[in-house]
């Protein structure tokens, strides 16, 4: 019997160091990442969201300053993305609803140009004057945001700084949103 007790022991003692050694490197590699992103999201709102240029689906070139002294909520979602497609709706109504004082920058993770295409054709009203549908392809613009989540919204104000930042699906189109995005426009 002692025979087994040995490498059972020695099992136990490597099992028990491996599992200390990795949650010694999960919480300092959480540590860091969540640290990197607050001083991202400080940066943000004291300097700024970052500029870039795009390219909308429809094929209009554009850049973020054109949407200076505007509200804008820029979305990072994908056609496959559930909780995603849950929030859409109620986004797009929350954009109509704004007459042209806030716009959204709807930044696609979709794999294919046919994911974007299947989106359009349940999603029509997506095609509004104040809503910019572009296709991340290399994921460069999430990049700069450090989006690694769908969907994440960062709500900008007319002076370019963050104001809020959103991880997960919400209800765009509440009397309380409305009111938050009336009195961001109304500085």
């Amino acid at each position: 019997m002692r025979d087994y007790l040995k490498p059972a022991f020695a099992t136990v003692i490597v099992s028990v160091i491996l599992l200390a050694l990795f949650k010694w490197w999960a919480f300092h590699a959480g540590a860091s990442s969540g640290e990197s992103q607050l001083v991202q999201i400080d940066s943000f709102e004291s300097n700024g969201i970052p500029q870039f240029a795009f390219k909308e689906y429809n094929g209009t070139s554009g850049d973020t300053s054109q949407f200076k002294g505007k509200v804008l909520i820029v979305n990072f979602w994908a056609s496959w993305c559930g909780p995603c497609l849950e929030e859409m709706p109620s986004l797009i109504s929350l954009i109509e609803s704004q007459g042209g004082k806030v716009e959204l920058l709807a930044v696609s993770a979709d794999y294919t140009k046919d994911d974007l295409e299947s989106f359009f054709k349940s999603y029509p009203k997506a095609s509004s004057a104040n809503i910019h549908i572009v296709w991340d392809e290399d994921n460069s613009i999430a990049k700069k945001f450090s989006v690694d989540r769908l969907p994440e919204s960062f709500v900008v104000g007319k002076n370019f700084r963050l104001v809020k930042k959103i991880i997960g699906s919400i209800n765009w189109h509440t009397d309380e949103s409305a009111a938050f995005m009336s009195a961001l426009t109304a500085k």
